[in-house]
């Protein structure tokens, strides 16, 4: 952690708000943090921008007043003292009032404004039209650039191949959604589960694969109820709440082509056809040891769910690697065949087809490895509840302990479960505060992983098993039949 500072972490779940704006357009600006009862802010992976909502007991009628009509923006600063963290300053636009519950005596109302980062707003009133070439990265930095409103922080991971696309009339999150299919880390080769997420500190357009591979940023451990912890900053770490989310499910994983696939592929200026299959635990699939949290993969190597001669879904695509051909008879009546590639004419080089090629119909690169190493993320999901730490964000690595269900000695000191513990993926998190005049916070975070902390065996015995002699089991004492109504 940062610099700690013990003496400002006064309680568990403690959190300091410096203020809580509501702000309309025209100026109009008030202090609600003693009228917010409840606020969730949502940062997801899968998201391009931030949501969320805050419950509002108003007696004062500041809905007529200021008034409150979706021309407004909710203004919160907070951070998690005590840990060095700064603060977290956030300004989202509101956009809809549900919920409202009028009070027994009318002098009290209840409602819910719901609100996003200002991305969506500016998404919706923007489209594209108009031609990028160069690296996917380079194009998604553009739309940023061109379109994203002036001061956007941004992370771009580097990618590779040039590419040359006409972006008609779409969305700019929409575009960078379609490339993001496209897209292979310059890094990790065949890294392609690219994904474009807003979180607290601005926008990450990056693969899974590279996230994989950082540091641990949290460790947190289920400890038993009760334990002894003296230090605050220690239960920062305690497991509050766990839930399973999702587990696996083979047959719907085999059915979307997690384990195995095919693509067909077709040049429609050469009339080539070329056929690529991929098996979960290829270099390129999502069984790569490269790129996973873990040394172990989901699936033993002697699986039924990933036979190396199965097809499983298939998928065809059409690709035109040249503009047109041609050919000529040479004097020993060999042919010469001349290609034409499309749009970068001036750079052609008829003798060295790989230089500066357009990778536009390349989906043999990317399509099947990026259905497969982005859907193993949700093979096994986990939502724990913590203390509320400002800290955390999505893509951030956390190591976890979840204790085993079964009997132990007081020597064992493999007490948590070898399966369902270890490295996760944050892909989601919910930062709740509630009783915001006094303070309490927690974030509710959604974990996936797409590896395990330990090698699925490919031969098992279960250990203790066998023939129980029953002769030798005696009754320790009689239970007394008791008849009648014992309700009484």
């Amino acid at each position: 952690m940062p610099d700690v500072q013990h003496e400002n972490y006064t309680r568990l779940n403690d959190v300091e708000i410096e203020k809580i704006l509501l702000r309309t357009d025209s100026g109009a600006e008030i202090e609600i943090s003693e009228m917010v009862n409840h606020v969730s802010i949502f940062e997801d992976i899968s998201s391009p921008y931030l949501t969320g909502y805050a419950y509002i007991s108003d007696a004062i009628n500041l809905r007529g007043h200021l008034p409150v009509s979706g021309h407004e923006s909710f203004i919160i600063n907070f951070r998690t003292p005590g840990i060095g963290t700064e603060m977290r300053e956030l300004d989202l636009d509101v956009y809809a009032m549900t919920d409202r519950t009028k009070a027994r005596n009318d002098r009290n109302e209840m409602y819910k404004i719901n609100f996003s980062s200002k991305m969506q707003r500016w998404n919706e009133q923007q489209r594209i039209n108009k031609a990028y070439s160069g690296c996917i990265s380079c194009i998604v930095n553009d739309i940023i650039k061109d379109y994203f409103p002036e001061g956007t922080n941004c992370w771009v991971e580097k990618t590779k191949g040039e590419f040359k696309f006409v972006i008609p009339n779409l969305k700019p999150l929409d575009a960078i959604k379609w490339l993001s299919k496209k897209a292979i880390s310059a890094k990790s080769p065949h890294s392609t589960n690219f994904v474009f997420y807003e979180g607290l500190d601005g926008f990450v357009f990056a693969s899974m694969g590279i996230m994989s591979l950082g540091n641990t940023s949290r460790h947190y451990t289920m400890r038993p109820a009760g334990m002894l912890q003296p230090n605050l900053l220690e239960q920062m770490n305690n497991i509050q709440d766990f839930e399973i989310h999702r587990e696996y499910n083979r047959q719907e994983d085999l059915a979307n082509g997690l384990y195995s696939s095919t693509l067909w592929t077709h040049d429609i200026t050469t009339k080539k056809i070329e056929k690529k299959t991929l098996t979960y635990g290829d270099e390129c699939s999502g069984g790569n040891f490269g790129r996973k949290l873990e040394e172990g993969n989901i699936l033993p190597p002697n699986s039924k769910w990933a036979k190396t001669n199965a097809n499983g879904p298939t998928f065809f695509r059409p690709k035109q690697q040249y503009a047109y051909s041609s050919a000529s008879m040479n004097e020993d009546g060999s042919i010469t065949y001349f290609y034409d590639r499309p749009h970068d004419e001036l750079n052609w080089d008829n003798n060295n087809l790989g230089n500066n090629y357009i990778d536009n119909f390349n989906p043999e690169d990317y399509l099947l490895q990026n259905r497969s190493s982005t859907g193993i993320f949700g093979n096994i999901m986990i939502n724990i509840r913590v203390a509320g730490d400002s800290s955390l964000s999505v893509g951030q690595i956390v190591d976890v302990k979840i204790p085993s269900n079964e009997p132990l000695d007081s020597i064992d000191e493999d007490w948590f479960d070898k399966y369902y513990s270890g490295k996760y993926l944050i892909t989601c998190i919910r930062h709740v505060i509630t009783n915001t005049s006094g303070g309490e916070y927690t974030s509710v975070l959604e974990l996936s992983r797409n590896s395990l902390p330990k090698i699925i065996p490919t031969s098992k015995t279960i250990d203790g098993v066998g023939n129980i002699d029953y002769t030798k089991l005696e009754r320790l004492e009689e239970v007394p039949i008791i008849e009648g109504d014992v309700l009484q």
